[in-house]
């Protein structure tokens, strides 16, 4: 019995130091959404908040970072200890070398969703398309053979091509456009984001195309539907992976789950007047959800 103990003693006295890039709403929902699902699975683990003016942790601990500008101070600062990684993009994640084996371990929650998740919902959406357009910025690019991949593993047929910051939007985007029957916007950097969004958008409502987005600004501005993982989402995968990687006794997870994940939990939106626009029938927001969890698990 005792021995059986041990394990959960060792997980009681774990210290965990959130610490937040800022003080910005979302920043604040996925602290909250953490901290209260963490909490609720290990009880008697201390969970202090720090922000990147005050990082200051103890030896041993583990750090849980939200946002790029936290995840970059704490591994300049505290190279050696754990550090699970939240709301960050898949590129930032890669551009960061957590492989030094010296190190402390890395775990990340991305904020970025499986490149099939979009393809997903288009399809199910407008059933009859046959060939989906994507264009890729250098950020992108990186994952760009994996997304493609997945793509071909649920016999979806993606027409594509790069997009490089000296690139004419215009001409990338048109040929690929006019050859889909839907088009996945692909999430780069902020300012490749906002540059290319609105091309992609006129492009597609010109060419009475859908357009799949990644986050409820997209639907709004013009998307049929986006796929994306709020704050709320992204906190609650995290607790739920720090609590697996704590609750693994004296030895702090398995080596698998010290990587980056793609977030467990998305949101879904659409936008009801372009549906209309496209002739295209939108489900209720409860069937919408119910139809895309079984369309995924479909798939997998």
């Amino acid at each position: 019995l005792m021995l059986m103990l041990l394990p959960i003693s060792g997980m009681a006295a774990s210290e965990v130091y959130l610490i937040s890039s800022g003080s910005a709403p979302y920043y604040e929902r996925v602290a909250k959404v953490f901290t209260d699902e963490l909490l609720a699975r290990l009880p008697s683990v201390k969970i202090h908040r720090r922000d990147v003016h005050n990082a200051a942790v103890v030896p041993g601990a583990v750090l849980v970072t939200i946002g790029s500008e936290a995840t970059v101070l704490a591994i300049n600062n505290h190279p050696r200890e754990d550090i699970l990684s939240l709301l960050l993009p898949m590129a930032a994640w890669r551009d960061l070398n957590m492989t030094d084996a010296a190190a402390g371990r890395r775990a990340a929650v991305v904020i970025d969703q499986p490149f099939e998740r979009a393809l997903i919902l288009g399809k199910l959406l407008k059933p009859g398309a046959r060939k989906f357009g994507a264009v890729f910025g250098p950020a992108a690019q990186v994952t760009r053979s994996d997304s493609l991949e997945r793509a071909s593993r649920i016999g979806i047929e993606v027409v594509w091509a790069d997009l490089s910051p000296a690139d004419n939007p215009i001409s990338v985007l048109t040929p690929v456009v006019q050859q889909a029957d839907i088009f996945v916007a692909v999430p780069g950097r902020a300012v490749f984001n906002r540059n290319t969004a609105k091309w992609v958008l006129h492009l597609g409502f010109r060419q009475q195309i859908p357009v799949i987005g990644f986050s409820k600004s997209y639907t709004d501005a013009g998307a049929l539907a986006s796929v994306y993982s709020s704050p709320e989402n992204i906190g609650r995968h995290g607790a739920e992976l720090l609590a697996d990687l704590l609750g693994a006794g004296s030895k702090r997870g398995g080596d698998d789950q010290w990587r980056a994940h793609y977030p467990r939990y998305y949101t879904l939106s659409a936008n009801s007047e372009v549906a209309r626009l496209l002739d295209i029938t939108l489900p209720s927001p409860t069937e919408l959800y119910r139809m895309y969890s079984d369309a995924l698990q479909s798939v997998q």
